[in-house]
Formats: structure tokens, C-alpha cells, sequence
């Protein structure tokens, strides 16, 4: 029996776990922010929209490049399609993730694009493909919070990061990637996948990928410059600490959206960077700032597509 057949078998158990997983990083938010309510207060905030907006707009460019390995990975399944199909595909089916469980992004996506004649197998395996190189890729950027950490042990902790990231660039090799994927798909129901993804289309998913993390990152850095002057120097700091924390979030598969698990894994990767109560201010405002730019990008997908259909019937 699978973990998943578990969880349906004992749904009860499961929302109490799902509550457990929310509730414990919101609380620590929570008590950071109560035990520092003096700080709250006293703090110099200094909100700037402009470099709020800013940051909107930084994060929904990088919402932009997303759609371009959905292009990549259903080409490479035999499925080509143009750039704003997949936009369309890619942000509509977004909204499906904030349901519990989180899965039901995929029948969503697999709805949409059996609309352009991209088979389940196809539309199914294209998301996993996605999913593993925005993970992978987060995990990269992640590397160089190991080596800012400032612990006597952070040169070792990289290193150690480093071999990690190596073995799992190594397994996105074709003659690994190609058939765990498709043993992959075989278990979750698809036993006639086949899947063979070349090694430029990887490589070009991954470089995109890390592109994205780069310029959400910046776009964070933007959000907590916002509200507080932060130097020059802890860019970096937040883009890597940004991208673990989503993957973080996303791993942490029982709660809708990375709800919670997100926001106390980017409270806790800041406090060594930042005094209270910036990083649990930064956390909760990142949750908010996601999901305005998600919800523009959503707005834009459903307009494009009915701007389409209305050229479509004009005689």
C-alpha cells in the first residue's frame, strides 16, 4: 500500500495532519511576531510602491518564462505548440493547486491541453518533467545560502551541497532521466509511456528554470526592500533562500499551495540574516505578493484566450 492509498483510506487523519503541517509554521510566525510586537512597532517601516509594484512585475515576468518549458517538454513528447497555448495551459490550471492535496493541477492541465489534441499520457508526463526541473533547478540556486550561512562549518556544508546538487544534475542524464520518468508514469497508471527527452531539450529546460528562480528571487528582494532598505549584499541571500523555501513548500504535498510550510521554512532560512521581525514579515508578504502576481497572470491567460476565440468566430 502506498502512502497516498493510505492517506484516502484514512482521510480524517489526514486533514489532521494537513492541519498539523499549516498550523506549525504559521505559529512560529505567530510567536516570532508576538515576542517581538515591541519591534513591530518601533520598526522604521518604509513602504515604497513603487518598488512594490516593482516586484510584482519582476515576479510575473518570471511567471513569463514558465510557459516556455511546458513548450520544451510537450515538443519533446511529440506535441508542439505555441507559446501562448501554453501560457494559457500553464497559469489556468494554477488555481487547481490551492485545493487540498494539491494535485488536482493535473487533471486541470491534462483538461486544457486535450483540447489541442495532447493525449493524457503526454500532458501528464510534460508536468512531471516540469515540476522536476523547477525542483532540481531551486535546488542549485539554493547553494549559495550554504556558503553565506556564516557557520564555521558552511565551507563544508557546501561542499556537501555541492555533491549533493552534482548526483542530482547527474540523474537528469537521458539514460536516467528517461526511463524513471517513464517507470514513473507507469505506476501512477500510464503503462503505455514512453518518453525520450534529448539532452539539449534538459539542458534548455534547466538553464530556463534557473532563470526563473533568479528573477522571482530579485523580485523578493524588490519585496523586502520595499518595506525595509536592504543592502546590495543580501541579494543573493534572498534569492537562494526564496527557492528552497518553495521547494520546501511544495514537497510538503498535504498542505494547498505550500500554505504554511513555505512561509516558516523563508522565516526560518532569514533569521540568520535579518533581526526580528523582518523575517516573518518578509515570509507573510511573499505569500501575498505570489499570489496577487499568480492571480494577474491567471487574469491575463483567460483574457488572451477569450480575445482568441472572440477572432476566431468574426466572419
Amino acid at each position: 500500500m502506498t502512502l497516498v492509498k493510505w492517506f484516502r483510506r484514512h482521510p480524517r487523519f489526514c486533514r489532521l495532519v494537513q492541519l498539523f503541517v499549516i498550523a506549525v509554521p504559521l505559529a512560529f510566525i505567530f510567536w516570532s511576531t508576538v515576542a517581538n510586537w515591541q519591534a513591530v512597532r518601533s520598526y522604521d517601516w518604509q513602504f515604497n510602491g513603487i518598488i512594490g509594484g516593482s516586484a510584482v512585475l519582476c515576479l510575473m515576468a518570471a511567471f513569463g518564462l514558465l510557459p516556455l518549458v511546458t513548450q520544451r517538454a510537450l515538443s519533446g513528447l511529440g506535441h508542439p505548440i505555441d507559446y501562448r497555448t501554453a501560457y494559457r495551459g500553464y497559469f489556468v490550471s494554477q488555481l487547481a493547486k490551492y485545493l487540498p492535496g494539491g494535485l488536482w493541477i493535473i487533471p486541470g492541465r491534462v483538461l486544457i491541453f486535450s483540447q489541442i489534441g495532447v493525449n493524457v499520457i503526454s500532458s501528464s508526463a510534460g508536468m512531471v518533467i516540469e515540476l522536476c526541473m523547477l525542483l532540481v533547478s531551486g535546488v542549485v540556486v539554493f547553494l549559495p545560502y550554504l556558503l553565506l550561512g556564516g557557520t564555521q562549518y558552511a565551507f563544508q556544508i557546501w561542499i556537501f551541497g555541492v555533491l549533493l546538487a552534482a548526483v542530482i544534475l547527474l540523474s537528469l542524464h537521458p539514460r536516467i532521466f528517461n526511463p524513471a520518468l517513464q517507470w514513473l508514469l507507469k505506476r501512477i497508471g500510464y503503462a503505455n509511456a514512453t518518453i525520450n527527452i534529448n539532452g539539449s531539450v534538459i539542458v534548455s529546460m534547466l538553464l530556463i528554470d534557473m532563470a526563473f528562480w533568479l528573477s522571482a528571487g530579485t523580485g523578493f528582494f524588490l519585496l523586502v526592500s520595499s518595506v525595509q532598505p536592504i543592502p546590495m549584499r543580501f541579494w543573493l541571500v534572498l534569492i537562494s533562500a526564496f527557492s528552497m523555501a518553495w521547494v520546501l513548500g511544495f514537497l510538503a504535498f498535504l498542505t494547498p499551495g505550500g500554505l504554511g510550510v513555505r512561509e516558516g521554512a523563508l522565516a526560518l532560512l532569514l533569521v540568520p540574516f535579518f533581526p526580528a521581525p523582518l523575517p516573518a514579515v518578509a515570509a507573510l508578504l511573499a505569500r501575498l505578493w505570489w499570489t496577487v502576481a499568480e492571480l494577474i497572470s491567471v487574469a491575463i491567460a483567460a483574457l488572451v484566450r477569450e480575445n482568441y476565440d472572440r477572432r476566431e468566430i468574426q466572419p
